[in-house]
């Protein structure tokens, strides 16, 4: 993960959009990135629980903007446990022309479709 956030091409005001519920040293890692690059971080508060994949999809919706490049998140987080909805977060980010990068670390032991 680290070395494909340390070779993108962010420019100065470039966005990248994210959730307050992700890994630790992934938000150090976009942090470091965009003070680097002079992008900006932005991460969106995702309550817990959340009631449902609209309105999810919603909260991140609220916070792309022009200049949203990207849309990183987890597919299950690693401190809350929580499954987020992965098909319909990527739509979202296509329908905009944006990237989705998925941390999916945690899926393939925790998912009940791997199971």
């Amino acid at each position: 993960m680290n070395t494909i956030v340390k070779n993108l091409n962010l420019n100065p005001g470039d966005e990248i959009l994210s959730t307050n519920h992700e890994y630790g040293a992934m938000n150090v890692t976009w942090n470091y990135i965009c003070e680097k690059t002079g992008a900006k971080f932005i991460r969106t508060e995702i309550p817990t629980p959340y009631e449902s994949k609209e309105q999810f999809v919603q909260e991140i919706e609220k916070n792309i903007t022009l200049k949203t490049k990207m849309i990183f998140f987890s597919h299950i987080t690693s401190s809350t446990a929580l499954i987020f909805p992965v098909k319909e977060i990527c739509e979202l980010a296509k329908s905009h022309n944006i990237l989705s990068f998925i941390d999916g670390a945690h899926a393939p032991a925790k998912s009940p479709k791997y199971k």
